[in-house]
């Protein structure tokens, strides 16, 4: 009997758990800890959150490295300036108008399939166990 092919809503849990983890992980310094990208509270990048300027709802760039930065539960979920700060540093460190260019391609029609997905999760594998070699759990 042939194997069942995972869902497409599967794949992408398991890419947003992986994602997570990489941006969190790449924010971080070797002693494990980052600054919420918005208020620059301290916090261990396993305490952090991995924080979407564009929404997630948005597929063209819920996996963009530029669009996501960690940062703490409540900048994240309950600070109404949070947005804003974000796409400060976005153009800050990218580049002015880079926060700009995202919800533009926000706003684009992105497919993704099995394959996209199952690339995507075995690239941020890759980097997640290779990151965990160099900062401190």
């Amino acid at each position: 009997m042939p194997k069942k092919l995972p869902s497409i809503p599967s794949l992408e849990k398991k890419l947003d758990d992986v994602f997570s983890k990489f941006i969190r992980l790449r924010d971080a310094g070797p002693d494990g800890y980052n600054k919420c990208c918005t208020c620059s509270k301290v916090l261990h990048w396993k305490e952090a959150n991995c924080c979407h300027f564009v929404p997630r709802a948005k597929r063209a760039t819920r996996w963009d490295e530029t669009n996501c930065y960690s940062g703490c539960t409540h900048c994240n979920f309950y600070n109404e300036l949070h947005h804003y700060h974000l796409g400060k540093l976005i153009d800050k460190l990218h580049g002015e108008g880079t926060a700009d260019q995202l919800i533009r391609l926000g706003h684009s029609t992105f497919k993704v399939d099995r394959g996209f997905l199952m690339q995507k999760i075995d690239y941020y594998k890759d980097a997640v166990t290779d990151m965990l070699k160099i900062v401190k759990i």
